[in-house]
């Protein structure tokens, strides 16, 4: 009786063994799978117009030429690293904003639609919070930086 347990408790075992290799190999499939999702469509890939291209804007222009120099369509939502640096505009035009690889292009069109003003505005240039400023001065101050 002993004899005849052991060889099927062995086997169950190994069954156990088998059922969670198949099942951690199937949860690392689909985690595979989404991240693959995850990328395609965040595509990371893309390429973001060159902040160089500001330079090519004139007063005057249309948003039509504008995005075709940039290659790609604006957005009117202020981002927030810019976000405290323009007073409201109230019935006097609209900005829009271009996302390019080494900063943010605003672009300030009339009420006719035509370019008025154009600023530019490059990613390393982020001032820093006076929070963040103040921990690291007490880190200098204590000597941990």
């Amino acid at each position: 009786m002993i004899n005849d347990a052991m060889p099927a408790k062995a086997a169950a075992q190994r069954n156990s063994l088998h059922y969670r290799f198949g099942r951690t190999a199937l949860v690392l499939a689909m985690l595979l799978v989404l991240l693959g999702i995850a990328v395609v469509a965040a595509n990371p890939f893309e390429r973001q117009p060159d902040l160089f291209l500001v330079r090519q804007i004139q007063m005057g222009m249309t948003e039509a030429e504008v995005t075709t120099i940039f290659g790609d369509s604006p957005t009117t939502t202020t981002p927030w690293q810019i976000d405290r640096l323009y007073a409201p505009t109230k019935g006097q035009g609209v900005a829009k904003y271009w996302y390019c690889d080494a900063g943010i292009v605003r672009v300030f069109l009339g009420n006719d639609g035509r370019v008025v003003s154009v600023n530019q505005h490059r990613y390393d240039r982020e001032v820093e919070k006076p929070t963040m400023r103040k921990i690291r001065e007490f880190l200098r101050r204590i000597g941990l930086l």
